[in-house]
């Protein structure tokens, strides 16, 4: 995985953040626990970025998302998905949907004006 851009919220998966205007150019993203298996997809919000491992259908995030640990550098893997391989995963600009193999769908993040579909 190739991140570049802006990383001043650590949405690029690198393990500095990047300041002000400076741009971080095409840099390998490696995440041990990621080492030797494919990815499926890729999805970015607005400060985060989402990726959806192959096989195993596992999520792994990492950046500034609403709710995070208040640890933005390193992806991580969403530990309340595990057991439940996620076939799609899509990021709006504060938000995450996953659909699973199973056909359930978990949302999180910011859910103003009802965009998780939680009912509030």
């Amino acid at each position: 995985l190739c991140t570049w851009g802006h990383g001043s919220r650590g949405e690029l998966g690198l393990s500095t953040m990047t300041s002000g205007g400076t741009l971080a150019p095409p840099t390998m993203v490696e995440v041990e626990s990621l080492r030797g298996r494919s990815l499926r997809s890729v999805s970015c919000g607005k400060f985060f970025t989402a990726i959806l491992t192959a096989g195993s259908g596992e999520v792994y995030t990492f950046g500034d998302l609403h709710g995070r640990d208040g640890t933005p550098l390193g992806p991580r893997v969403v530990s309340q998905l595990r057991g439940e391989p996620v076939a799609t995963v899509a990021c709006g600009s504060v938000h995450i949907v996953a659909l699973t193999e199973a056909g359930f769908v978990y949302s999180w993040g910011s859910g103003i004006y009802g965009r998780l579909g939680h009912g509030n």
